[in-house]
């Protein structure tokens, strides 16, 4: 037995046990698609099998694009499972079958584009400090009301805040019937307010579905929406993939996360990227989960080196630096 698959065991069980709170006699639905490596959904079902618990894994082609709906038959078996541990490499996040089976009870742990090497080095961590640090980062999020992101390489973006909006938190934590959470944990997101945030953004690190980017991609903003998208090789996909849903509001504003998980890197995997700490996440296209008002056809993220962000004047992110 090598040592990763040691790794990859232990990593399941904490997701399984740890995460998800699985207990004998409990159905576990283990979702898959054929670009995932199968020893990932394997090792989950071992290990509810270990406790007690009775899991089933299905697995699909790979989804064309993030959010685009599970087939029927397992859409259909999401809704009567107790919990669901979720690998596809094309995320099923921001799908209606993942909203209608947290509405039917279900837990539901997300894990979309997860490699090998991602759940042997970064699931083992300890959730609770975790889950405190980050929690104290989204209630400061909540009481701003102006947030300024800017990075050496050019971004200056402002974005406005309320605090009625809740926003949410990844602690990898999903215990209460119809919660939803992540793995890797570790950071909190909220949305801005619609129509308001202006400025430059350039992508210098990763973004949805490029991964790792060559060059920037440079993007405008005005009142809220994404108007001109800049670059070479990797914008110009990046505005045919854009384009392609025929939907104006996927150039939303959406999002703004930080990242707070220490043991996270920069893989190009949005689940990793995301979770970098002192990393600042910008959302554009939906935005319903994150407590705002657009629905759309998909939604990426957009991740930008050494950033500083200030929030009501107040230095929150220093180059990288998280002061929390």
């Amino acid at each position: 037995m090598d040592l990763r698959h040691i790794e990859l065991m232990k990593s399941a069980e904490i997701a399984v046990k740890t995460c998800l709170g699985c207990k004998g006699g409990e159905n576990l639905l283990i979702i898959s698609d054929i670009y995932q490596s199968q020893r990932i959904p394997e090792m989950l079902m071992g290990a509810a099998h270990s406790i007690g618990a009775n899991p089933t894994m299905a697995t699909m082609l790979p989804r064309k694009f993030p959010g685009e709906e599970p087939p029927p038959p397992i859409a259909e078996a999401m809704k009567s499972a107790d919990a669901i541990a979720a690998v596809p490499m094309i995320s099923i996040t921001y799908s209606k079958a993942v909203e209608e089976a947290t509405k039917a009870g279900a837990r539901i742990l997300l894990m979309p584009a997860i490699t090998e090497e991602l759940m042997a080095r970064a699931i083992a961590i300890d959730y609770q400090t975790l889950a405190k640090r980050t929690q104290k980062g989204l209630e400061l999020l909540r009481r701003a009301k102006k947030v300024r992101l800017t990075t050496e390489a050019g971004t200056d973006l402002t974005m406005e805040f309320t605090s009625e909006r809740k926003g949410f938190m990844v602690d990898g934590l999903c215990l209460a019937p119809g919660e939803k959470d992540w793995l890797p944990a570790g950071s909190f997101h909220m949305a801005p307010l619609e129509g308001l945030a202006e400025g430059r953004l350039v992508v210098d690190v990763s973004l949805v579905p490029c991964g790792i980017l060559k060059s920037p991609v440079e993007m405008t903003v005005k009142k809220g929406m994404v108007v001109d998208i800049q670059g070479g090789k990797e914008a110009k996909v990046y505005k045919e993939f854009l384009s392609s849903f025929k939907d104006p509001n996927v150039y939303n504003l959406a999002e703004i996360g930080i990242g707070t998980n220490p043991q996270a890197k920069y893989t190009g995997a949005p689940i990793e990227d995301e979770r970098v700490e002192g990393g600042v996440i910008v959302g554009i296209g939906q935005n319903i989960l994150h407590g705002g008002k657009v629905k759309a056809k998909t939604h990426t993220d957009a991740i930008v080196l050494s950033p500083n962000l200030e929030m009501d004047g107040k230095m929150f992110i220093e180059n990288g630096k998280l002061k929390l």
